[in-house]
């Protein structure tokens, strides 16, 4: 029996069109195919892109010096004289909730040598897949939006600890006070190995020496730090810049920001930082020391430095000023609080804390 399709007649007509095994298998959705096509999973680069944890505080004024302020995992570096306030802002593009602001309270003109600028420190071990120093080096694409009142050229960059190798280039902010989507892809890096800790910088003022260099290409030279930086956000009182969603991943092309549930997000911060206020009791004997130890949510990068603020809450029977952390009793899991009582009995005690293992 013969039949006739798009007036042609005969069975191979069909035949052709027919599901076979051997079709089914060329077809077929496999998981090599997947991975070629998608992006799997923990491609962000990049702890606390969103910006939705900041265990140190919301909001900082005056500042005028370099260090964590205010949200995690970054931090500031400046060279100026400016003062800054910077804060966790509610203010985001659709699908954030937060955003990072530096407004500008003391104005500053960078000197030759001068770069102020956020970044991101990130361990060596965990940028190893880049494959830096080889043949096989993998592209970076930094992704992310921005909104500042100042429009013209920006600078993002990358820089190698270890070696003093960086890179930068620029991206365009076009509209004053909107939130605009920029993608930035970097070269690989051949010629020298990740031995180091790695970094990912936004520059917001640069002296002639710092921005100078040559676009998107790797060198151990200071003018390639900020390539492309025109704008001088510290020029004017009130100047402001946001950014959210940063996105670090492998290869040439952003994919959409990678989110992560808030409690996996903070976690991934406290391998770096942990505030908390520990509360404790219990009995004493003549002048020995009573101690407790607190165990750390996460193993942290290094053993911590320890610091303690706020009020201490304690019973007439402790000598509040030795409540302190015991440099020969915390590591990356565990911080030792001991207390000294005025004399034999009961006591209890409760203090915030700061446990710091930044890069």
């Amino acid at each position: 029996m013969s039949v006739t399709i798009n007036g042609t007649t005969g069975i191979d007509t069909i035949q052709d069109g027919i599901v076979t095994t051997a079709k089914i298998a060329a077809d077929a959705v496999t998981t090599p195919k997947i991975a070629d096509t998608v992006n799997l999973g923990r491609r962000n680069l990049i702890i606390n892109g969103a910006f939705t944890i900041a265990q140190r505080s919301t909001s900082e004024t005056g500042v005028n010096t370099n260090g964590y302020k205010t949200v995690d995992r970054w931090n500031y570096n400046r060279d100026t004289a400016s003062v800054l306030t910077m804060s966790q802002d509610t203010n985001a593009p659709d699908g954030f909730a937060n955003s990072f602001k530096i407004l500008v309270t003391t104005t500053a003109t960078p000197g030759t040598t001068d770069q102020d600028r956020i970044e991101q420190r990130i361990e060596s071990q965990n940028v190893q897949h880049l494959k830096y120093g080889t043949s096989g080096a993998q592209q970076l694409t930094v992704s992310f939006w921005v909104k500042t009142n100042k429009t013209g050229n920006w600078s993002v960059g990358l820089y190698m600890d270890s070696s003093g190798y960086t890179i930068s280039q620029a991206y365009t902010v076009n509209s004053a006070d909107t939130w605009e989507y920029k993608t930035v892809t970097f070269a690989a890096n051949t010629a020298q190995a990740m031995t180091g800790n790695f970094r990912l910088w936004f520059t917001f003022a640069a002296g002639t020496d710092r921005k100078s260099g040559t676009s998107n290409t790797w060198s151990t030279s200071t003018t390639n730090r900020a390539v492309g930086q025109s704008v001088n956000l510290l020029d004017t009182i009130n100047n402001y810049w946001q950014i959210t969603g940063v996105q670090m991943e492998v290869g040439d092309t952003a994919t959409s920001f990678e989110h992560r549930p808030y409690g996996e997000e903070l976690l991934a911060c406290c391998r770096y930082y942990w505030t908390e206020t520990f509360y404790g009791q219990g009995y004493q004997s003549a002048s020995n020391d009573y101690s407790e130890m607190i165990q750390h949510p996460v193993e942290m990068r290094a053993a911590p430095t320890r610091s303690f603020t706020g009020s201490i809450l304690y019973s007439s029977n402790i000598n509040s000023a030795q409540i302190s952390g015991n440099p020969g009793g915390s590591g990356k899991w565990i911080t030792r609080v001991y207390l000294r009582a005025a004399g034999t009995g009961y006591l209890q005690y409760g203090q915030a804390f700061q446990l710091d293992a930044e890069l």
